[in-house]
């Protein structure tokens, strides 16, 4: 299948990965130090792709697009050929731009999943900010129940209950 060595990915055993998971759309390596990549054909929309990250972190993965930003390496975003290169093709390309851009990411070098973390919360912020969401400056008011006549108890004597700001 596609994840042995004489494939393109086939590098990564060469560089102590070893191959723990190969099904027809996905290939998953393991190192021992503790990074995995997973290689992935969406057939759906045709995409090829991969994720690099830490076994114990895998929420974490870096991204393709995220690996090159952080690289420096030139964006993918528009500068796919028309019509799209026959899957045999994109993997090579693949392969070529882990094995150039993803050096310290295959290494497990922890810096590496930190800044691609504060990317996804830098990217995430302009859309929350954008929409109100999160914004300290959204007031919640909250109206006390009525009470049953004859209660003597005032609500204005008892502290506010928690996660309530203000009273009516």
């Amino acid at each position: 299948m596609w994840g042995r060595a004489s494939t393109p990915t086939g590098f990564l055993l060469a560089d102590g990965f070893h191959l723990v998971a190969e099904g027809p759309h996905e290939i998953r390596y393991e190192s021992m130090s503790g990074v995995f990549v997973r290689v992935f054909h969406a057939t759906d929309d045709h995409y090829l792709g991969f994720r690099v990250g830490l076994i114990a972190e895998p929420r974490n993965a870096l991204t393709q697009t995220e690996m090159l930003a952080i690289a420096g390496a030139p964006t993918l975003r528009g500068s796919f050929p028309d019509p799209l290169p026959p899957p045999g093709e994109a993997l090579i390309e693949l392969a070529r731009r882990l094995r150039e851009y993803g050096a310290e990411a295959l290494a497990g070098e922890r810096s590496v999943f930190d800044t691609a973390r504060d990317l996804r919360r830098t990217y995430t912020a302009q859309f929350t900010r954008k929409r109100g969401v999160g914004d300290a400056t959204c007031a919640i008011r909250v109206v006390p129940k009525p009470r049953a006549r004859g209660s003597r108890r005032s609500s204005l004597s008892r502290p506010p209950a928690p996660g309530v700001i203000g009273r009516a």
